[in-house]
């Protein structure tokens, strides 16, 4: 008897094993390689945005209450265009900030909402630090500004 040409039952049953398999493997490290890029995205905007502040501090003295600095729309957002993943936004001068402090907060509808890292934040004297739900320890605090959650 001829054999038909193409693939018998048992070799698309091996070939969807083999495939379930590597998906299993292949779908998480996808997805903290994305996620790392987010938050990579977001430190690299936070501290643009300090550049354009501590420039704005130099052009135009401290911080004042009654004209508040605030950042230009590309530098508000992370990464700057499509789907914004963290809003960033300039806190006012505190008593020990160097004169503000910069945050960057996951979107409520994005894919970092649940995030361990949770929000960032730098100050005017380069202090950095998150805000989480998580209890966050000194050394999760610095994976987290290196992209890792871990």
């Amino acid at each position: 008897m001829d054999r038909e040409h193409g693939l018998s039952l048992l070799e698309i049953i091996l070939v969807l094993a083999m495939l379930s398999v590597l998906s299993t493997y292949l779908l998480p490290s996808y997805h903290t390689y994305i996620e790392r890029g987010y938050r990579l995205a977001a430190i690299a905007a936070i501290y643009q945005a300090a550049q354009f502040v501590e420039q704005a501090l130099n052009e135009r003295g401290v911080i004042a209450d009654s004209n508040p600095l605030s950042l230009p729309i590309d530098l508000s957002r992370s990464p700057a265009a499509g789907r914004s993943v963290y809003q960033l936004e300039i806190q006012q001068e505190e008593a020990n900030n160097g004169g503000y402090k910069i945050v960057a907060r996951p979107t409520e509808d994005g894919p970092m909402k649940a995030d361990v890292c949770g929000g960032y934040e730098l100050d005017g004297l380069g202090r950095r630090s998150n805000q989480s739900n998580a209890q966050l320890t000194s050394e999760l605090i610095a994976a987290c500004w290196q992209g890792r959650s871990k």
